[in-house]
């Protein structure tokens, strides 16, 4: 194959008549892609999904593109370098949505790396093709920086990465406050985020632990006021390399994304954000969103300037690639990087919960052997369900402790009987 639209067959007559059966079956040009996608690493088996096979055509589409962009970048060295990366929603910071093939382009100079759409490649890829045509002509190619295919406007917005906040905790008025890894698109972490996600009143005051607002049951929101406030303190640890960073959110039905303060000049920003959300009456969806949902944040900013430096200038495109795979060859095996792992730190939201839940629970259990103590304290053998009620519904552990001082006070409650036999407990009316 050669570019993306030309295909030679050769056909060695001694071969084929050493063995027909091998070319029955003509080879067309969809064949040599699929063939070309599967050496390089992707699955292109007939067993897929209606989003896989998406997937699969928009690959086959795609490698012979890179590799004719990759080739003409060498020809009129470039410094640039193309590669696909398939990336999920949750790896671009999004909630929904399919996984999309799109095409990194890498400066070789700097180490910069930017994400195009599929789309967006193929466009520039027609600018290329054609500067690349008026090279081999001998006509005037090169074009201004701004017009340029290979170059990439130097304050274009990067997205550095995300954090996905799981919300469960937030279904029970459960305060979150953590550190969070914040990922890029390969599942690298480049830093960490400090998040707190505590429920508050109606004027924003943050409820405490003292206040006890948990709930048992996350339906018991519904048709009741949620309001919670949401903080991005900061971030540490985010490569040198970036510029102006920023945090954006959509909460829940969001029209429009909710950004932080622009910080310049530093990988430790600080933001000190906060924004209050209020949701009255709660409705079902909401609660569903709170109990299943993610909060994602992207973490976006801006390249600072970076000269090349003088080996790089002395280095031409194929040069420079040819080093860069020497480079990863060698380091294989001795730089692996930190991913998070996902599953885990959903797992770690859904512990936070329970444990929450196992405490009340505790609570619970402590309070109905305090009423079986003083019903047996002052011999009675009944507890009035009004009692029992208010003790394992109220949260306050001042109402519930009247409510238990009232036992004693129950005339209809009785006492044991002489003749019965006795026993430790006592009934519940």
């Amino acid at each position: 194959m050669f570019g993306s639209n030309h295909l030679y067959v050769f056909q060695h007559p001694a071969l084929k008549n050493a063995n027909p059966g091998n070319y029955k079956v003509p080879v067309t040009y969809e064949m040599a892609q699929q063939e070309i996608a599967k050496n390089n690493g992707f699955d292109m088996s007939s067993k897929q999904s209606a989003e896989e096979m998406l997937l699969q055509e928009d690959l086959v589409d795609l490698i012979p593109a890179v590799e004719e962009a990759n080739t003409i970048s060498e020809e009129l060295d470039k410094k640039v370098k193309f590669e696909i990366v398939v990336i999920s929603p949750k790896a671009r910071g999004l909630t929904h949505g399919r996984t999309e093939v799109c095409v990194k382009m890498r400066n070789l100079e700097s180490g910069y790396e930017y994400i195009w759409t599929r789309d967006k490649f193929q466009r520039r890829k027609y600018l290329m093709q054609e500067m690349y045509q008026n090279f081999v002509e001998g006509e005037e190619w090169k074009l201004p920086d701004e017009k340029d295919p290979f170059t990439v406007a130097p304050n274009t917005e990067v997205q550095i990465g995300h954090v996905n906040i799981y919300l469960q905790s937030l279904s029970y008025l459960i305060e979150l406050k953590d550190s969070l890894d914040v990922s890029d698109v390969k599942g690298k972490d480049v830093g960490i985020m400090d998040v707190e996600i505590i429920p508050c009143n109606s004027k924003g005051k943050e409820l405490t632990e003292a206040d006890d607002v948990f709930v048992d049951d996350p339906k018991d929101l519904i048709s009741a006021s949620v309001n919670f406030v949401v903080k991005i303190r900061s971030i540490t640890g985010l490569p040198n390399m970036y510029t102006d960073v920023y945090c954006k959110y959509d909460m829940f039905l969001d029209a429009e994304s909710t950004k932080t303060e622009v910080i310049p000049n530093t990988s430790n920003p600080e933001f000190k954000h906060r924004k209050n959300f209020s949701f009255n009456p709660a409705t079902s969806q909401l609660v569903d969103y709170l109990s299943n949902g993610v909060l994602a944040v992207q973490v976006w900013g801006k390249y600072k300037f970076k000269e090349a430096s003088q080996r790089q200038k002395n280095m031409n495109t194929k040069q420079m690639v040819m080093s860069e795979t020497l480079a990863k060859g060698r380091d294989l095996n001795t730089n692996a990087n930190k991913t998070s792992d996902p599953d885990k730190v959903a797992l770690r939201f859904q512990l936070i919960a329970l444990k929450k839940r196992q405490e009340r629970l505790v609570v619970k259990l402590s309070q109905v052997q305090r009423c079986v103590q003083v019903a047996e304290e002052h011999k009675k053998v009944r507890i009035p369900t009004a009692v029992v009620k208010q003790v394992l519904n109220d949260q306050n552990p001042k109402r519930v402790e009247s409510a238990i001082n009232k036992i004693p006070q129950d005339d209809g409650a009785g006492v044991p009987s002489t003749d019965a036999p006795q026993s430790s407990m006592c009934t519940l009316m």
